[in-house]
C-alpha cells in the first residue's frame, strides 16, 4: 500500500445547486459562478437537499453569493459518474457522553458540549466513493469477492491515516482547504497527520461528534431504547445475527462480511448504519477511560492527538448486537490494515465561519455616534474613559509604525518572521479589562476568580462573544458607532452569531493579531520587551506567571491572576501584556498565515475554526510569555479561568 498523498489535479471545478422546490415539485437549478466553494453554497440553500456538482473546467476560490437563505438540510457532493457523496446537517447541543454498566473505558459519563452545527455523512464513505477520490479499492469485501454487484458497500481495510488522506484528497477536490496536514512517511506506520484548525474541508468526526450523532438525542444504550432483539437488529443494524455467517439467524444477507450502505433504517437524524456494517474511525487517541481526560475541555472535546491508539466506534458485521451501542469504543492500532476488513468511516465537514457576510444596512434601534453625556464629540476619545461609581478604563496612544512580527526560533506557525506595518494609530487599553468594568458594562462577572476583593482583578472565563458584545455596549454607552454586527446588521451579537467588523467605525474592539504583537513589543526586537532574559527574577517583576501567582501543576483553578497594573509596564506604558490572563484577539487562527498574510494592518484570516488568544496567563510558562508565542481555542465560545481580553480603538 503506498503510503504517500495522493495528488489529484483538478483543472477546474463548476458548481451547481439544485434545489427542490417541494414534493413533486419543480427543481431550480442554480450555477454558482468559478468563484465558488461548498460552504458558501449550503448558505445559499433551502431547507432541502442541495447537490453540488463537480467538474473539471472552472478554479474553485471563494463564493460571492448574495443570498439569506438557511443552510440545507442534507448536503449532496456529486463526485462525477452518478456518485454523490451525502451528508446531514447536525445542530449543535449537549449530551451526556459515555455508559455505566458495560465497558470501563465508557465511563464515568460525561456532559459534553458541541458549539458547532455540522455535516456529517449520511452513510459510510462507501468503495465507489473512495475510489473516485483517491484511484483505488483497498476493500477486501469487493463486488469481485461478494455477491454483491455494487461497490455500493462501506470501505474498509483502510488505516486512520487513509481515512484522513481521503478527506483531504476530497477537500481539494472541491476547493477547499485540507483539515490534515500529512507528513508521508516510507512506511504507512511512520505518516503523520496533525489537524490544521484553519481548514474548512473534510475531515474524520471527533468521539464526541459521532457519539452525538450516533445517539441523536437519545439517553437511552441504543437509540430505540435500552435493550435489543432480532427484530429490531435486524431492521436497524448488520451484526453477527444476520451478516455473519458462524452466527447469523433467520433472515440474513446472502453472503457473510460488509453489506451496501442504507439498507437498513436510519437513526432519529437521517444516519444510516451508525450500527453495525463497519466500524467507523474517530480523530481521537484512545484512552482506557474518560478519567485520563481531565484535561480534556467539556465543549468541543477533541481527545488527544493522533499519536497512540486510535477509536473505532458502532461495532462491525461480526459484533454481537447488543454490542453495537451508542457508547462502545474499541481500540485499533491506526496502521493496521491486515485484519481490519471491518474498519472504515465517515466524514465531517464543518459549517466553516466566515467574516465575509453580505453587508447589511445597520439597525436603526442601537445608539449612533454622536455627543456624550459632556458634550465632547465621540471622535475626541479620552484617555481615561469614565464608567460611573468611579470605575473608568485607561488607554495609551499607540503610534503608527513598523514591527518584525514572529519569532524565527519559534513554533511552525511563528517561524516565518516578516516586517508588518501599523498604518493608523491606535488607543489601546492601559490594563486588561478587570472584573468591575466588566460588570458595569454587561451588569454580570463571569469570573472565576470571583469575590469582593476582586473587582481590579482582570476580568476572566469570559467567551470571545461575550469580550466582542462588552465591545459593544462600551462604544454605544460612550456615543461611539459599534465595531461588530451580526449578518442582519444588529449590533446586538450573540453566542454563534457571524460577527463582521466595520474597521472605519468609531468604536471600541479586539485588537488584531498584528496590533496586539505591536503593542506588546513596544519597540522591542528581543524574548521579552525587558530583554531576553527567563530568569525567575525577571520574569517576577514584569509578570504573573506560574512561578509567582500560586499556581500548582495540573492543578486547574490554583493560583490566581494579579490586579491590574501590579507589575511594571512595558516601554509603552502598558500592562500585563505578558502573563495574568491570555487576551481574545479578532484574529482567526491561520497555520501559515504569518507568511502568507498581509504587511499593512493585517487581519487574519477570512474564516476558521478558531479564534487567537495572546499573551500568556498566570499558569503559564516562560516560552508562552513571548510576544510571538500563539495560541488558539477552538470554539469562539469557550470559557477558561485564564482567558481574559483588553480593546482598542481608532486614535480619533
Amino acid at each position: 500500500m503506498k503510503s504517500t498523498v495522493h495528488i489529484f489535479l483538478f483543472v477546474a471545478l463548476l458548481f451547481q445547486l439544485v434545489i427542490s422546490t417541494g414534493c413533486g415539485g419543480d427543481k431550480k437549478e442554480v450555477t454558482i459562478s468559478e468563484k465558488a466553494g461548498p460552504e458558501k453554497i449550503a448558505e445559499t440553500s433551502s431547507k432541502e437537499a442541495v447537490e453540488v456538482k463537480s467538474s473539471e473546467d472552472k478554479k474553485i476560490e471563494h463564493a460571492q453569493v448574495k443570498t439569506e437563505k438557511p443552510l440545507p438540510k442534507t448536503l449532496k457532493i456529486d463526485l462525477g459518474d452518478g456518485i454523490k457523496l451525502e451528508l446531514v446537517k447536525i445542530k449543535s447541543g449537549k449530551f451526556t457522553m459515555g455508559q455505566i454498566g458495560d465497558q470501563e473505558n465508557e465511563q464515568p459519563l460525561r456532559e459534553v458540549t458541541l458549539t458547532r452545527d455540522f455535516f456529517i455523512g449520511k452513510y459510510e464513505v462507501t468503495q465507489e466513493e473512495y475510489k473516485k477520490v483517491i484511484g483505488n479499492n483497498p476493500s477486501k469485501h469487493t463486488p469481485a469477492n461478494s455477491y454483491q454487484n455494487t461497490d455500493k458497500q462501506p470501505v474498509e481495510s483502510v488505516a486512520r491515516a487513509e481515512a484522513a488522506i481521503f478527506c483531504n484528497e476530497l477537500s481539494k477536490k472541491l476547493g477547499l482547504t485540507p483539515c490534515y496536514r500529512i507528513i508521508p512517511g516510507e512506511k504507512l506506520s511512520e505518516t503523520l497527520v496533525f489537524w490544521e484548525d484553519d481548514g474548512n474541508g473534510f475531515r474524520l468526526p471527533t468521539e464526541a461528534e459521532w457519539e452525538y450523532c450516533c445517539r441523536a438525542g437519545t439517553p437511552s444504550k441504543y437509540f430505540w431504547g435500552h435493550e435489543v432483539n432480532d427484530q429490531i437488529a435486524n431492521e436497524y443494524m448488520w451484526c453477527k445475527e444476520n451478516a455473519y455467517k458462524s452466527g447469523w439467524k433467520e433472515p440474513h444477507a446472502k453472503m457473510s462480511g460488509t453489506q451496501p450502505v442504507g439498507a437498513k433504517s436510519a437513526n432519529p437524524w437521517g444516519l444510516h448504519d451508525v450500527y453495525g456494517n463497519v466500524a467507523e474511525w474517530c480523530w481521537d487517541t484512545f484512552t482506557d477511560n474518560y478519567t485520563d481526560l481531565d484535561g480534556d475541555p467539556l465543549i468541543d472535546p477533541r481527545g488527544g492527538s493522533s499519536s497512540g491508539f486510535g477509536v473505532l466506534r458502532g461495532g462491525a458485521y461480526f459484533f454481537e448486537a447488543q454490542d453495537c451501542y451508542s457508547a462502545r469504543r474499541i481500540s485499533c492500532s491506526p496502521y493496521d490494515k491486515d485484519y481490519s476488513d471491518h474498519v472504515g468511516f465517515r466524514v465531517v465537514k464543518e459549517i466553516w465561519r466566515s467574516s465575509l457576510l453580505p453587508k447589511k444596512k445597520a439597525s436603526t434601534k442601537t445608539k449612533k455616534a454622536g455627543k456624550d453625556e459632556s458634550g465632547r464629540s465621540s471622535q475626541e476619545k479620552p484617555l481615561d474613559l469614565e464608567l460611573g461609581d468611579g470605575v473608568q478604563i485607561g488607554f495609551v496612544k499607540i503610534a503608527p509604525g513598523k514591527f518584525s512580527m514572529g519569532r524565527k526560533d519559534g513554533a511552525p506557525d511563528t517561524e516565518y518572521v516578516r516586517e508588518v506595518a501599523i498604518a493608523s494609530g491606535l488607543l489601546c487599553g492601559k490594563h486588561e479589562v478587570t472584573q468591575s468594568q466588566f460588570e458595569k458594562i454587561m451588569g454580570y462577572n463571569p469570573s472565576f476568580y470571583k469575590s469582593a476583593e476582586a473587582k481590579d482583578l482582570p476580568v476572566e472565563s469570559v467567551s470571545w462573544y461575550e469580550a466582542v458584545s462588552f465591545c459593544n455596549k462600551l462604544s454605544q454607552k460612550a456615543g461611539l458607532t459599534p465595531c461588530y454586527s451580526d449578518q442582519t446588521g444588529d449590533y446586538d451579537i450573540s453566542q454563534n452569531d457571524y460577527v463582521d467588523c466595520d474597521w472605519n467605525a468609531s468604536g471600541y474592539r479586539l485588537p488584531t493579531e498584528a496590533e496586539w504583537e505591536y503593542c506588546c513589543r513596544a519597540g522591542t526586537t528581543t524574548a521579552y520587551y525587558w530583554g531576553d532574559s527567563d530568569e525567575k527574577a525577571d520574569l517576577n517583576k514584569h509578570a504573573c506567571w506560574w512561578g509567582n501567582s500560586g499556581y500548582k501543576m495540573f492543578q486547574k483553578g490554583s493560583g490566581r491572576p494579579a490586579k491590574a497594573g501590579a507589575f511594571a509596564p512595558n516601554p509603552w506604558g502598558l500592562y500585563d501584556m505578558q502573563g495574568n490572563v491570555w487576551e481574545w484577539c479578532w484574529d482567526w487562527y491561520g497555520h501559515n498565515y504569518y507568511s502568507a498574510g498581509e504587511d499593512k494592518d493585517p487581519k487574519g484570516p477570512v474564516g476558521g475554526n478558531n479564534r487567537i488568544v495572546r499573551g500568556g496567563g498566570h499558569d503559564s510558562g516562560p516560552q508562552s510569555l513571548n510576544p510571538a508565542y500563539r495560541y488558539r481555542r477552538s470554539f469562539e465560545n469557550f470559557k477558561d479561568y485564564n482567558i481574559g481580553f483588553r480593546i482598542v480603538t481608532g486614535n480619533n
